[in-house]
């Protein structure tokens, strides 16, 4: 299982669940992912550790090791890294996002934490409602997602109450990563890796769901690629890649993407471009 963040300087930085590393992929001519595999990684290092979540922030690239801490990738080209956040006030496990005003939003053992690195890596608790899985945050930095015993709650960025969520999202689907749609029609909307194989779409207004894909073995902790605007979502063995038009996921800052393919009609102009990726799980 690889989970893949766009660096500030256009390569792919993934985490190998599986093999236990951090590896670097050079991206394709328009930023999409073309037919990777382990192998042809650009430079690949052993962690001793698993990792999981990863995200970029202020142009810096973290990623978090399961039950050892927060990291940051000091060198995108030798993936050199270093700790910034031990085990502690949290346990950090799953998710990483790039949160409000530089910040880091991560899923923990005990639930979703904001840390600053701009403050010392300061730490404020969002959310506590035990173990929570695949963080995002929505367009406008005030409401942080999280998965948590199979449905996706919402609590509020600014005005933290981290013992009672903003919103509660169910979709039946074993939810695990989320991304959150910005601009156009859609902004706002919640999209959500599913461990059942499927992609689905939760309006936050109306808490509405439907299913956009299937097909997938497993779905899994997604997370941006600011450079195009798209959405990159963990699956056995490959990484999707899920775009809008007029729109971006999880990247409010990013250039508008181009037009993809369409994935189904359950929702016009969501596309996704799916290649082979890698064969670690």
């Amino acid at each position: 299982m690889l989970n893949t963040v766009a660096a500030a300087d256009g390569s792919l930085i993934a985490t190998g669940y599986g093999n236990n590393s951090l590896m670097s992929f050079a991206e394709g001519a328009g930023n999409t992912v073309n037919g990777l595999h382990a192998a042809d990684a650009l430079h690949s290092v052993s962690l001793g550790f698993t990792p999981s979540g990863i995200a970029t922030v202020g142009g810096t690239t973290y990623f978090t090791g399961i039950g050892t801490g927060i990291y940051q990738v000091t060198n995108t080209t030798t993936l050199a890294f270093t700790q910034v956040v031990g085990n502690g006030t949290i346990v950090p496990d799953y998710g990483l996002w790039a949160g409000p005003g530089g910040t880091l939003i991560a899923g923990t053992g005990s639930g979703v934490y904001m840390i600053d690195p701009a403050t010392g890596f300061s730490i404020t608790a969002i959310g506590t409602p035990g173990f929570v899985d695949g963080v995002s945050v929505s367009p406008d930095g005030l409401t942080a997602y999280a998965e948590f015993n199979g449905t996706i709650l919402g609590y509020n960025i600014v005005s933290p109450t981290p013992g009672s969520p903003a919103a509660v999202y169910s979709n039946g689907h074993t939810p695990d990563g989320t991304g959150v749609i910005s601009g156009g029609a859609l902004n706002g909307n919640i999209v959500v890796s599913n461990n059942d194989g499927t992609i689905g779409l939760i309006d936050p207004t109306t808490h509405g769901y439907i299913t956009i894909a299937t097909g997938m073995q497993r779905g899994d902790i997604v997370s941006p690629d600011s450079n195009n605007g798209t959405l990159l979502i963990s699956d056995y063995g490959q990484v999707l890649r899920l775009g809008i038009t007029g729109a971006t996921i999880g990247a409010t800052d990013a250039p508008e993407p181009a037009s993809m393919t369409l994935l189904g009609g359950a929702l016009l102009g969501l596309g996704a471009l799916r290649r082979k990726f890698c064969s670690q799980a």
